[in-house]
């Protein structure tokens, strides 16, 4: 009786065994191994903590039954595996590919687009990098900071109104002739003709025909041109031959010491039309009195009267604003040992 009750518990466990899974290990422990073990309820499902459907890749049995498309490179995540996509700049690897980068730098220019960089495909462009004015791009990746301005509010950036602190000048606006000023931002269109093309307009040019009249030209006193174009011609300073000169050395001494002519410089008082040279040296000349006409020619005496008679006379003319040249004459009367005398003297300052 035991023995038939022993022949039927095995024929029933045997029947149930071939009807389901095979079992391939019934003590010890589970194995990453392909196989349904003892202690699973699915194939290897110890083996994926995670219960995303792919097995610890960390684990060496795992690696070794497994493909790389089955294994988990975090067990802890359901989200993480190959499977999944990648997502970028979430410091993950999603997909477990490391060659699915979570963050490229793909112009080079050292930021990532998790790192700030807001065109990754222009170097020129990324945080920290100094914005340029009028170049369309966002250099510093820093909207603040902007790449152009419309200061006069004329509908018109800086980077093409040529003056942008005047609402009425910009590149639509129309040209107004002769108003100083390039309405239209079009230095084509011109404000006025410049014939003579001495570079003021003939807006401005007194003679524009003239290359010599216009605006801030120096003026040339009396010579009946209006160079400067202020409707004058003007009137030349009044030239002064006031003040010291130097002459050549002149001297001369005779009648025991009655004439004594020694002087290198004369000292002019222009009261035009009357004149006077004062000679500095010794007694003689002196100071010589005279006049200048309006072709600035001179002339002027001295007189000592005497025992020993004395007259100098000088004429000549100024030969410009800073030189002279005349001729001394020297006539002596009782004064032993002496004898008259011309010089030739010359002036300058």
């Amino acid at each position: 009786m035991i023995f038939a009750l022993r022949t039927l518990l095995f024929f029933v466990l045997a029947l149930s065994l071939g009807c389901g899974p095979t079992i391939t290990s019934t003590v010890g422990r589970a194995q990453c191994n392909g196989e349904l073990d003892s202690r699973e309820e699915t194939i290897d499902d110890l083996f994926d903590v995670d219960g995303d459907g792919y097995v610890d890749g960390a684990n060496p049995e795992c690696a070794e039954t497994y493909g790389p498309a089955e294994l988990d490179c975090n067990d802890s995540n359901e989200d993480i595996n190959p499977g999944a996509s990648e997502t970028t700049c979430n410091d993950l690897d999603d997909d477990c590919d490391p060659e699915t980068q979570d963050a490229t730098d793909t112009d080079d220019d050292g930021y990532t687009l998790c790192e700030g960089d807001c065109n990754d495909s222009n170097p020129d462009v990324a945080p920290g990098l100094a914005e340029i004015d009028c170049d369309d791009l966002d250099n510093d990746c820093d909207p603040t900071t902007l790449d152009s301005r419309d200061i006069d509010g004329d509908g018109f950036s800086h980077c093409v109104d040529c003056v942008d602190t005047n609402e009425n000048i910009h590149p639509e606006m129309p040209e107004v002739v002769c108003d100083g000023a390039d309405n239209d931002c079009d230095p084509s269109t011109v404000d006025g003709s410049d014939v003579d093309q001495d570079g003021s307009s003939d807006c401005f040019d007194c003679d524009d025909d003239d290359p010599d009249r216009f605006p801030g030209n120096p003026e040339v006193c009396d010579d009946g041109i209006d160079q400067d174009c202020d409707g004058l011609d003007d009137d030349c300073a009044a030239v002064t031959w006031s003040g010291n000169w130097t002459t050549n050395q002149i001297s001369y001494t005779c009648g025991g010491g009655n004439v004594d002519v020694n002087f290198g410089t004369v000292t002019i008082q222009d009261q035009s039309p009357a004149m006077t040279f004062v000679f500095v040296g010794s007694a003689h000349p002196g100071a010589l009195t005279g006049t200048i006409d309006g072709s600035d020619s001179f002339t002027a005496t001295s007189s000592y009267p005497g025992a020993c008679s004395k007259t100098f006379t000088m004429n000549g003319s100024f030969l410009g604003a800073n030189s002279f040249s005349a001729s001394l004459v020297a006539t002596f009367t009782g004064c032993s040992g002496c004898s008259n005398q011309s010089w030739t003297v010359t002036g300058s300052r």
